[in-house]
């Protein structure tokens, strides 16, 4: 009750932070705590990814790859690992 009487002004209840006007230095002084610094350039941050190796320079060993596996498991019923 005593903080609505003060409201009123007609009691000398001191209201704390609610008591008083601001002042410039105090502004100046929130506007520092307030201020919200840029973040340092991402390029700092993330990591160095080498482009990608073009399909025409990748086609052969790949092809070369997949040729080799296929005759290691030549055995195998294709058709019943491609349907699972």
């Amino acid at each position: 009750m005593s903080f609505l009487r003060g409201l009123d002004g007609g009691s000398s209840f001191k209201s704390g932070g609610l008591e008083g006007a601001v002042t410039p230095q105090n502004s100046t002084s929130m506007e520092n705590k307030m201020r919200v610094a840029s973040p340092p350039p991402v390029e700092d941050f993330l990591p160095d990814i080498p482009q990608i190796v073009p399909l025409g320079e990748i086609r052969k060993p790949f092809k070369k790859i997949i040729d080799k596996a296929f005759r290691l498991h030549s055995g195998l019923d294709w058709k019943e690992i491609v349907s699972q």
